[in-house]
């Protein structure tokens, strides 16, 4: 794998990475179905890159890609995974493909991701593009995988969160945290999540 180059550039300035993960959402169907019309419930991966400066006067940019879609049934296959656009919005799921934030979200309205080569939970991006203000970003980074989160509400169990996991991926080299109700949505159903954690690497 290529050495750790730290550093985003963005808008002609080189920022250092403070965090670089890569890790997914399964959504919870009460939530989608009553809130989001139905819209929300597969599987979701996203890559996050946090950046900081020396420079007071600047705010660091974070970089979001979002809305990954892999084909196989092991986190082990993000590795492979490439996308291009020329459009904020992806056609066929109606998502954005990526946010930069500064002071503000712009959307990523044109850009390129790689992930390439795996070393354990690490997994080498690169990727470059252009916000809507025409700021343009370049990455050549690892990042590291996290885990999945499986969102969930009443009468959710352990068992009925493991079986959504599984309708998405294997969770052979995975391993959960119980699953707890711990918010409440406006309607009054309680809300929680599972967090699966990369085990077997």
């Amino acid at each position: 794998m290529p050495a750790n180059m730290s550093t985003i550039a963005f808008d002609g300035r080189d920022y250092r990475i403070v965090s670089a993960k890569i890790f997914a959402s399964i959504g919870d169907p009460y939530w989608c179905d009553t809130y989001n019309h139905g819209k929300g419930k597969p599987i979701s991966w996203s890559i996050r890159f946090e950046t900081e400066s020396d420079d007071k006067e600047l705010a660091p940019p974070n970089i979001d890609f979002e809305g990954i879609q892999i084909t196989g049934r092991n986190w082990h296959d993000l590795r492979g995974y490439e996308s291009h656009w020329s459009d904020p919005i992806n056609s066929e799921t109606g998502e954005r493909y990526g946010m930069t934030y500064v002071y503000d979200h712009q959307l990523i309205r044109k850009g390129n991701v790689q992930i390439s080569a795996r070393d354990g939970v690490r997994f080498h991006v690169n990727a470059s593009g252009q916000n809507e203000e025409g700021q343009h970003f370049a990455i050549d980074a690892p990042a590291e995988f996290a885990g999945i989160y499986v969102n969930g509400s009443e009468p959710d169990t352990d068992e009925t969160i493991r079986d959504r996991l599984l309708t998405y991926i294997d969770d052979d080299n995975l391993t959960g945290t119980p699953f707890r109700l711990n918010h409440t949505y406006d309607s009054g159903v309680q809300m929680g999540q599972s967090f699966y954690r990369p085990a077997n690497q």
